[in-house]
């Protein structure tokens, strides 16, 4: 957001803010342009890449409510994309579509029914949250709101789904917030835990997405993530296949390169493909509560025409990092 310049001693202590200049022609609005930039000392020179979103001029966020079959939802409109949230469907966001391709999901749902997919039963799709891979979990009650948010110094608006957990965790309060901001491809998934038994406990949470890059089920699409440093691809395969944990994956057309990414800053990604079932992807955190506190974990989903595009973005995000706050001094969302 600003014209900036770098400084490094040689034992690379920062004397300032790593700033970087913004070119003239950042890129086309409504999309992520990487930014060249160096860190030189006197002895050392490092190369690197940051992430610079040039959203769409002139948008504004708008929520709107609908329903569905038996349930209610909020549509969320930054002016570049668009999704709905159903809260009393497991608290999953059941479509993303691009302004410029309305009508074509992302997501592969079930929405509005239950149903199966390989050993999922019952199965949601979409961006829906899991923990313990317990299926019981789904038994929650679930809530909704539209909120806005300070975050990392920015405003985000979107929706906040609240979840009641039955008895076995039900003194673990379980928020997921799934924001944006205006003109940004991208989906920004807070999750946050508040213990308020004063007791801790080491838990497991298992995020799942469904992600179609292309909106249809039966195009094969590539996959890319690292692992251990090494960068490992994957194609479609008629007896499954997987790979992970990695900080991030970018799931990909090979032909036209159209691509949905997962960056997260806490825990890991997998991906299974399971051959003309498509694939599926979790988000796996091990959260260890503190009593009294709030953990936030955070993953950020972007729609770009690059799976390079994804790496860089995830080397700045991963630096965020895990917040822990008292639960009052945690950023209260405000409704609309």
């Amino acid at each position: 957001d600003g014209r900036t310049e770098s400084a490094a001693s040689d034992d690379w202590t920062m004397d300032k803010p790593i700033q970087v200049p913004i070119p003239e022609s950042p890129g086309a609005p409504g999309e992520l342009t990487p930014v060249d930039y160096r860190l030189i000392s006197k002895s050392v020179e490092i190369p690197g890449k940051l992430p610079l979103f040039v959203p769409v001029p002139d948008t504004k966020i708008n929520i709107t409510e609908g329903r569905e079959g038996e349930y209610d939802f909020f549509t969320v409109d930054n002016g570049r994309i668009e999704y709905s949230v159903a809260p009393a469907y497991s608290g999953s966001v059941f479509s993303l579509t691009e302004k410029s391709n309305p009508g074509v999901n992302l997501l592969r749902t079930a929405f509005p029914e239950q149903s199966m997919w390989v050993w999922w039963n019952p199965w949601f799709g979409g961006l829906c949250p899991g923990f313990e891979f317990d299926f019981k979990f789904f038994k929650s009650a679930f809530s909704g709101e539209p909120v806005k948010i300070d975050w990392c110094g920015h405003e985000w608006e979107g929706i906040k789904v609240t979840a009641t957990p039955i008895i076995q965790w039900r003194s673990l309060r379980m928020e997921f917030l799934y924001l944006t901001r205006p003109g940004y491809p991208i989906l920004l998934q807070l999750v946050r835990y508040t213990e308020e038994s004063g007791c801790s406990r080491t838990v497991s949470a298992d995020h799942q997405a469904f992600l179609l890059p292309t909106g249809d089920p039966a195009d094969k699409l590539e996959m890319l993530q690292v692992e251990n440093g090494m960068r490992v691809g994957m194609s479609r395969s008629d007896n499954g296949a997987s790979i992970g944990p990695s900080p991030w994956t970018a799931i990909y057309d090979p032909k036209s390169l159209k691509t949905i990414g997962i960056v997260v800053n806490h825990g890991e990604t997998i991906i299974w493909d399971a051959g003309a079932e498509g694939n599926a992807l979790w988000w796996v955190d091990k959260i260890h509560t503190i009593p009294d506190k709030t953990l936030e974990s955070a993953a950020m989903y972007i729609i770009c025409n690059d799976p390079e595009h994804v790496p860089i973005l995830a080397d700045s995000f991963r630096f965020w990092g895990r917040h822990v706050a008292d639960p009052a001094n945690v950023t209260q969302a405000v409704k609309s």
